[in-house]
């Protein structure tokens, strides 16, 4: 089976070089990367020239207008030639069998699925100690379960996942109209329109560099539920499937906002 591995990328040209490393690593080879920056403003430009000449990868790349991860993802699915396209969002690391740990899960599927798998941190890496928290919270999102699971509430990771590429077309690619939650957007028109589930995969997993601070958490926090109202609105069906993902209630102190939120989302 060939692979193609889609990256989106904006502004973060420092991370770049990690992801073609841990890539390069990879057991499984028979895969090509393809990288689709978003209207960056920073040098990554020039870091992606870089890797593309000294990187033994084969590595395709193309800028678009900054349009949002959704428009960079069919970017890329447009010029894939891959028959599975694995997802991995420009500041992950996949771990050594991350990408033949996607093709087993396809290969031992019946039909066609999602496959998607746990974001986990470096404690290496740990700044401050909403780090360890963090990480520790959000590792009770994947159950310790050695094979392929179901996924009930569809909530995948966008920047670690993998779809056959016939499926992606089908459903048209992923709605452009959001900046965020374009991901789950996919999953739920896949499993409502073509019956296809979603399945977790513990041994798919990454580390994801993203080692912010309370503060920026809980901003990023309120940008995407910005975005899952918005979502709401354009699919209204969807708050049926999942009403909780979308209910807001207005916190009575700042204490029990800042724990709402980092308490709503529910393990797999």
């Amino acid at each position: 089976m060939f692979v193609s591995i889609v990256v989106p990328t904006f502004n973060r040209s420092q991370h770049l070089p990690l992801l073609i490393d841990a890539l390069e690593n990879q057991v499984f080879k028979n895969f090509e990367l393809i990288v689709v920056d978003d209207g960056s403003s920073d040098n990554t430009q020039t870091v992606i020239s870089e890797l593309i000449r000294s990187s033994s990868l084969k590595i395709k790349s193309f800028v678009i207008a900054n349009s949002g991860r959704a428009a960079s993802r069919n970017s890329a699915v447009a010029h894939a030639k891959g028959e599975l396209l694995i997802f991995y969002d420009d500041d992950i690391r996949p771990n050594p069998n991350s990408v033949q740990e996607h093709v087993n899960a396809h290969l031992n599927q019946l039909g066609s699925v999602i496959i998607g798998g746990p974001y986990l941190y470096d404690s290496n890496k740990f700044i401050n100690a909403f780090n360890r928290y963090r990480s520790e919270r959000e590792a009770l999102w994947y159950p310790e379960i050695e094979g392929v699971y179901p996924v009930k509430s569809l909530r995948i990771n966008g920047g670690n996942f993998s779809i056959k590429k016939s499926v992606i077309e089908e459903l048209g690619g992923f709605d452009e109209r959001l900046t965020d939650k374009e991901d789950f957007k996919l999953a739920y028109d896949a499993c409502n329109k073509l019956g296809i589930k979603v399945f977790g995969f513990n041994p798919t997993w990454v580390y994801h560099d993203d080692y912010r601070d309370l503060m920026d958490y809980i901003k990023r926090g309120k940008e995407t539920r910005i975005e899952e109202q918005k979502l709401k609105i354009l699919e209204p069906s969807i708050n049926e499937f999942e009403p909780l993902r979308f209910e807001i209630e207005a916190p009575k102190t700042v204490k029990s906002a800042i724990l709402s939120f980092l308490f709503r989302r529910k393990p797999l």
